[in-house]
Order: C-alpha cells, then sequence, then structure tokens
C-alpha cells in the first residue's frame, strides 16, 4: 500500500505540510445512475435501493420509500438505528403510543430495536430516505426476521 499527500484534486505531490496523508482506496467512487436503479412494487410502497451491498456500498444503506395516500407500513423493527428522511409529502409514524408526524424536510431518528409503524393520511403521496448501516436486520410485530430484497 501506497500513501501520498493528496492535493484536493486528487493529485499525489509528496509531502508538505499543508496536505493530508490519504491511502488510495481500492475503488475511487461508485455511481448508480438513477435510471439503472430497480425499483420494488410492495403492497405498501414503492422503493428503490439507492446504495446497498448489491449496490457497491461498504457500510451504509440507503433506500427510497414512496409511500401513496392512505398507504400504510404495518408494525416492525430493525436491528440498528434508522433514520428516516422527508424528501416531499407527509406521514405519521408511530412508536409505542407516540406518533410523530413528518413533513418535508423532516429527520426523525429511529432507535433500534424499536416497534413502529408509518402511515400516509395526506391526500398527496410521501417520499423518503432511509439511512442505516450496512446490514441492518427487519422484524415484523412477532420479531420473525423479514429479508425484503431491496434490502440487500
Amino acid at each position: 500500500r501506497w500513501w501520498c499527500f493528496q492535493r484536493h484534486d486528487g493529485a499525489c505531490t509528496g509531502f508538505g505540510p499543508s496536505l493530508r496523508i490519504v491511502q488510495r482506496p481500492r475503488a475511487i467512487m461508485k455511481l448508480n445512475p438513477s435510471d439503472a436503479l430497480e425499483v420494488f412494487e410492495t403492497p405498501n410502497a414503492r422503493v428503490t435501493p439507492l446504495a446497498t451491498r448489491r449496490l457497491g456500498s461498504e457500510q451504509v444503506s440507503v433506500i427510497h420509500q414512496k409511500m401513496d395516500s392512505g398507504r400504510t407500513n404495518p408494525p416492525h423493527s430493525n436491528t440498528a438505528e434508522e433514520v428516516m428522511v422527508m424528501l416531499c409529502g407527509r406521514i405519521h409514524v408511530t412508536a409505542f403510543d407516540v406518533t410523530r408526524e413528518l413533513a418535508t424536510g423532516d429527520t426523525l431518528i429511529v432507535p433500534a430495536g424499536t416497534l413502529h409503524s408509518l402511515y400516509n393520511d395526506s391526500d398527496a403521496p410521501a417520499e423518503w430516505l432511509i439511512v442505516s448501516p450496512l446490514g441492518m436486520q427487519f422484524m415484523d410485530k412477532d420479531e420473525n426476521t423479514l429479508d425484503p430484497p431491496w434490502a440487500r
């Protein structure tokens, strides 16, 4: 493995006090063009994996979900923290006896192991990103492990 001082443009310039040491990664970057992404139709939403192990990610999973009006995701939990970032629309997320309304621009952090459900009671579709550690597992309300193909 070779180490070098690297400028902001990626050029290796040798040693110098104003530069930082970086290791050249195995792959520089992985582009997943939007027109090449697979969309999964579920009973509750359209799900598009953006970054998963299958798509070249090594640490983080990013999933796009779009839910039409009147749809719901049944109660489920995750083995790791899940971050939801609302892109547009409005949904309600319920955990225990607490319900939070998420609107465009909101971020919700769901702790690992928290049984929660989602409902779109608005008159428009809602879209959000799910960001989580790669390999997070999903469980239904009876703690059965789920293996959705879009999470692989």
